[in-house]
């Protein structure tokens, strides 16, 4: 009579079969992070074209006149 685990579970076949296909993480460490300081300030952010109440979905755009604040007018 057997006892305990007759077969693998699939997430020990999942983890074995990568790490025979030599996958990052698995047979070989995974490559350093890049953490230089940046190099300036960040590009400014496009204005949305679409206006917000276009964007926003109908059940949204209910709560918002429910709280009292128009989607129409923006912030």
């Amino acid at each position: 009579m057997k006892h305990g685990r007759r077969h693998s579970s699939l997430k020990e076949k999942t983890y074995r079969d990568r790490f025979h296909q030599g996958a990052e993480g698995y047979a070989r460490p995974y490559d350093a992070l890049d953490v230089r300081e940046g190099t300036g300030t960040p590009e400014p952010r496009e204005e949305p074209t679409t206006p917000l109440a276009q964007a926003l979905p109908k059940k949204a755009r209910r709560q918002l006149k429910r709280l009292g604040l128009d989607a129409e007018e923006g912030p």
